[in-house]
């Protein structure tokens, strides 16, 4: 099979060198104004574009440490930590704690997402509550009776990281939840499934949810209780250590470890891959975990180990025009484009150079006819003739 096309983008690269708090991050979003927002084990930081300031412990704001971020449809954003959630007063730069954890939890509640202008929550506890988007206020607490993780892992839920149709899927120790949010109650319960990942789960349909295993996309049916492979053409053999599924830009993204594509609407096939300007993965020796956008379509890359790479949303795509072997050949003093006739003329210190737009070296002039001089054309027009 021919290898996917790829196409090239601008990306940079935040570590510790350039002020991270370090390079393992817990969450990251954006606030209405473009200020990325990142959480770590040990604190939460602000990045503006250029300066990271670390976000000190203080009224409405009572612990820092592996918060959790949502933005809602309004653009308010809110923080889950060990005491409960706040909220971020953005016209004041002050925060104010709507929710207050219940006695005996200590860890934060994850965020679920947004629902008829309700944001939900699961807690430690195995409840799922709701807050009201305009009031701050709750306005249910279900206890759904799923596993209580709070004094073990081994119960730790994964979340579906989108809502259709009310529903969301859960998976604990292998087993994947339906659960209807509008209902507030359990819909099915799968048998446990082999080797399935607590990484990633996402909703199909309202009756089937992504998932995967070692090395495969998967599909579960709630309805039938059945499973199948989603074939993905393009997709190599090797192991998935982590899938993430996201539209961007009118596009749908996908990406396998360390690797990020551009795919259909049906994600049946990788149509091109995404790499830097090297031609080589954004994300070289690590994987991607998690990836988000900010108000301006760039994208960023939460990697395992090494930080963030940001992919610069409004790309041009650069081409290379040159002799390549001799640097002398490459001193570029004219240019003409010429689009009609599928001509790039350059003039160097060593000669003409003629490319055709796909960068190909159709033929190069070395001296004039009767001259024995190196050529050197320091400017190069194109006449009403068709002369150059």
């Amino acid at each position: 099979m021919q290898a996917q096309p790829i196409i090239r983008y601008n990306s940079v690269s935040y570590s510790v060198n350039e002020g991270l708090l370090q390079s393992t991050i817990t969450d990251m979003a954006f606030d209405k104004h473009n200020f990325c927002w990142l959480s770590f084990p040990n604190g939460i930081q602000k990045f503006d574009g250029k300066n990271f300031t670390n976000i000190a412990i203080q009224p409405g704001l009572p612990d820092d440490k592996e918060a959790y971020f949502f933005r809602s449809s309004n653009g308010d954003l809110f923080i889950s930590h060990s005491q409960g959630i706040s909220k971020y007063k953005i016209g004041s730069n002050r925060f104010t704690q709507i929710y207050t954890i219940h006695s005996g939890e200590k860890n934060p509640a994850k965020f679920i997402g947004e629902d008829e202008n309700s944001i939900y929550f699961y807690s430690r506890n195995g409840t799922i509550s709701s807050i009201d988007c305009n009031t701050l206020k709750v306005i249910a607490e279900t206890k759904t009776g799923l596993p209580n993780h709070s004094s073990t892992s081994d119960y730790r839920p994964a979340l579906s990281d989108n809502i259709i149709n009310h529903r969301i899927a859960i998976q604990i120790k292998g087993s994947l939840y339906l659960w209807d949010l509008r209902k507030r109650k359990l819909l099915y319960k799968s048998m446990p499934i082999p080797s399935i990942s607590s990484f990633f789960l996402k909703m199909k349909t309202e009756d089937e949810v992504f998932y995967y295993t070692n090395n495969e996309l998967q599909v579960y049916n709630f309805t039938t209780q059945t499973n199948y492979t989603h074939v993905v053409k393009g997709k190599d053999d090797k192991p998935i250590s982590h899938c993430i599924i996201l539209p961007w830009q009118n596009k749908t993204l996908i990406s396998f470890s360390n690797k990020l594509y551009e795919t259909d609407i049906a994600i049946s096939l990788l149509k091109s891959e995404m790499v830097n300007f090297q031609n080589q993965p954004i994300v070289a020796n690590t994987s991607v975990w998690g990836i988000r956008e900010d108000n301006f379509g760039n994208l960023y890359l939460l990697t395992l180990i090494d930080g963030i790479k940001k992919i610069i949303g409004n790309n041009y795509p650069v081409k290379y025009y040159g002799a390549r072997k001799d640097e002398t050949n490459n001193n570029a003093l004219s240019i003409l484009p010429d689009k009609i006739n599928n001509r790039i003329l350059t003039g160097t210190s060593n000669g003409l150079l003629i490319f055709d737009t796909s960068q190909r070296l159709i033929k190069q002039i070395r001296t004039l006819p009767g001259k024995k001089l190196i050529l050197s054309p320091n400017v190069i027009l194109k006449n009403n003739r068709e002369n150059y």
